[in-house]
């Protein structure tokens, strides 16, 4: 069964355009501390979504591509391990990584966590759009 992808790829969109209004300090510079706090914050929600929307896809290939996959539960860590193996993905630890802010941003929103997971955002759009990539190419 094919994947559906395009929400995923209108998701990578919508982050990508609000982590680049959220890095244009000359825009940002128009604005008050707490309209600059909302980009940031949208920003992070994306990035939530985003990281969700491939989690899911991620899983549901190697369900339907993967020896693997008939296994009944994987942990998160063996699924990036398999998505690597498959090449959906290039460092199964970054998206660990990813997991972790991903976890951060839902339940332990302060001030060093924001900053910690905003930093995660422009790396992350890239390895998105690796794996969307992979998915494409490899989508029956």
């Amino acid at each position: 069964m094919a994947l559906i992808v395009d929400h995923l790829r209108s998701s990578i969109a919508e982050l990508a355009a609000t982590f680049r209004l959220s890095e244009d300090s000359r825009r940002l510079s128009e604005l008050s501390d707490i309209e600059q706090r909302a980009i940031r914050t949208a920003a992070i929600k994306n990035f939530e979504i985003t990281y969700e929307l491939c989690r899911q896809l991620s899983q549901r290939w190697l369900k339907d591509n993967s020896a693997v996959g008939s296994k009944s539960v994987l942990t998160q860590a063996e699924v990036y391990r398999q998505a690597a193996a498959n090449r959906l993905i290039s460092d199964p630890e970054q998206w660990m990584h990813y997991h972790r802010a991903r976890n951060n941003a839902a339940h332990e929103y302060n001030e060093s966590k924001i900053v910690e997971i905003y930093k995660c955002i422009g790396l992350f759009i890239v390895d998105a759009r690796q794996l969307l990539a992979a998915l494409d190419v490899d989508n029956d």
